[in-house]
């Protein structure tokens, strides 16, 4: 493995970056407090936030200017990073385009269509990036300009233009001496045509489902790049994926909420039978509106034989509420079930019954359970794990 030390002997051109302790300590507790579908969206996301810190602080020193801002809100990151890698700066006129890299051997900047083929996204230049978070260094391997990566390879397969390393421009600095005497021409991106909004909800529904890899390949590239351009779509996609992902109820006893739970008040057991004495232990408690909003799930998980909140507890009780948040229709059924602990289920057929409550679950740690909501003839399923 390459220290940074070497690294920098070996490529005094390029631009090397230390990755401290403190770096990867704070931007790990971000991403682990962010909601993200997957796995691989949670990694992805772990070395775009890394590259973005680094790169705007090492911008605002070499151009002696204010750290440069992410083309899109901050707080919005998550909804590109769960699906798309990269991330663009704005540097005064110029837009960036980073594509980090730390899974494999960097042989070639490989460019997600989205950052090329439309208006919104493109960019005047392109980094690649690679990350070595074992030697803790992240360094900028070269760059290209938006024309130069249109001519190179396309990727229909994976929707990707592709260049080589060894095509790049190594060094960063003929980039800013370029800008001076012959800035280059902006991208002629065509404008492609945006996505109705009953188009939209439909493919958001579509691709909402939780799956181990983005769906950008799922629909046509022109409904995807108009869906996840599109800051309140891409967004929607965003909650419904990752309001979908399994659930780990024994992070709110810490106060962290995923994407789509609102902490509420204790659960109220509603008949005596369910009443269990609870002495002074504390719980938590999350809500989440579920069946295109018409039904309100709500959660309790309570560590056992502890007065205070701990997450150290092999045990828990757990609580489950439905509540329908208008009355039932005619001729319609509300049915709450759970699986994966002691199943139980509840029923109601009329409007006067519109509180559904099952058997508290007792479980230990790790243990997984999901609960399933009926509701006429829709049907959603949540994962959970204590």
């Amino acid at each position: 493995m390459m220290s940074f030390e070497d690294l920098v002997a070996i490529a005094p051109d390029q631009v090397c970056i230390p990755i401290t302790s403190e770096d990867h300590k704070t931007v790990t507790a971000d991403i682990q407090r962010t909601p993200y579908s997957n796995d691989a969206a949670r990694q992805q996301a772990y070395y775009n936030l890394l590259s973005l810190r680094l790169l705007r602080t090492w911008l605002a020193d070499t151009l002696e200017i204010e750290p440069p801002s992410p083309w899109v809100a901050e707080d919005t990151l998550p909804s590109v990073w769960d699906v798309v890698n990269g991330t663009a700066i704005q540097v005064g006129g110029d837009r960036l385009v980073v594509i980090p890299n730390g899974d494999r051997p960097l042989d070639e900047l490989s460019v997600s269509q989205e950052w090329v083929d439309h208006p919104d996204w493109c960019g005047d230049y392109y980094l690649a990036v690679d990350i070595n978070t074992d030697q803790q260094w992240l360094r900028i391997v070269g760059y290209t300009t938006h024309t130069l990566l249109k001519q190179g390879m396309f990727d229909d397969i994976d929707r990707t233009y592709c260049i080589p390393v060894d095509s790049l421009i190594k060094d960063l600095n003929v980039l800013w001496v370029a800008q001076d005497l012959m800035p280059p021409s902006k991208p002629r991106v065509v404008d492609l045509p945006p996505l109705g909004s009953e188009t939209a909800q439909r493919v958001i529904r579509q691709l909402g489902a939780v799956k181990a890899y983005s769906p950008r390949l799922d629909v046509p590239f022109s409904q995807w790049v108009a869906l996840v351009t599109h800051p309140d779509y891409r967004q929607a996609l965003y909650v419904e994926r990752t309001a979908s992902a399994v659930v780990n109820i024994a992070q709110w006893l810490q106060g962290q909420f995923q994407q789509g739970w609102t902490a509420v008040h204790a659960i109220e057991p509603i008949s005596s039978k369910l009443a269990i004495a609870r002495g002074t232990s504390s719980s938590s408690q999350g809500e989440r509106l579920v069946i295109d909003g018409k039904v309100s799930l709500m959660v309790q998980i309570e560590p056992l034989n502890h007065a205070t909140k701990d997450t150290t507890s092999s045990e828990y009780r757990v609580s489950i509420r439905a509540c329908l948040s208008q009355p039932l229709e005619t001729a319609q059924y509300l049915s709450l079930s759970c699986s994966g602990g002691d199943e139980d289920d509840c029923q109601a057929s009329s409007p006067d019954d519109s509180n559904l409550e099952l058997l508290p679950l007792i479980g230990e740690a790790g243990e997984a359970f999901e609960v399933t909501l009926v509701l006429g003839d829709q049907q959603e399923t949540v994962q959970f794990m204590l």
